[in-house]
């Protein structure tokens, strides 16, 4: 965060809640850790038996906060924003383009967002303008096949990580 501390997410589940809760911790030091606020708890209006649970979470060219999140498999994920750092939430809305399991975010130099992630497929969604908000879709599995077809991706747990190299390339 902004003041020099680390943020992370974490999700379990508090005394009697029926399904995951969404938090935001912060630790001055990597090693003691405090929780910062609930982005999303068993509360969530959003589709879906588990989560919210396996978020990703990136900084914004406009330094708003962003957290995905999955809220079930085959089910579209949850996204919210936070202008303070982290202690407060949006109320979390479904992402219409994006789907499933473990999210994975990169901000590139410029702005672009990228997210990873499936199930069912292997998917790569572009926010271009960095907001976060409209995304293209890129059949990651189907592209791989039609392009290698001799290596071809079957089924996949759909658990992707993304790392920017550079200014072009992920």
């Amino acid at each position: 965060v902004e003041e020099g501390d680390y943020l992370a997410t974490l999700y379990g589940f508090f005394e009697g809640a029926g399904r995951y809760s969404l938090v935001a911790a912060c630790s001055v030091d990597g090693t003691n850790w405090s929780i910062r606020s609930v982005i999303a708890d068993e509360s969530c209006a959003l589709e879906g038996s588990e989560g919210p649970c396996e978020a990703a979470l990136c900084r914004l060219k406009d330094a708003r906060l962003m957290c995905v999140f999955r809220n079930s498999s085959n089910v579209p994920y949850g996204h919210c924003w936070s202008e303070d750092e982290g202690r407060t939430w949006t109320t979390p809305v479904a992402m219409a383009e994006a789907h499933s399991v473990q999210p994975s975010l990169v901000v590139m130099d410029g702005g672009l967002v990228a997210l990873s992630g499936g199930r069912p497929g292997l998917f790569l969604w572009i926010n271009a303008d960095g907001t976060g908000t409209d995304w293209q879709a890129v059949d990651v599995q189907a592209h791989h096949n039609e392009c290698c077809p001799d290596e071809t991706i079957g089924n996949s747990t759909s658990y992707t990580e993304t790392v920017g190299l550079d200014d072009e390339h992920l």
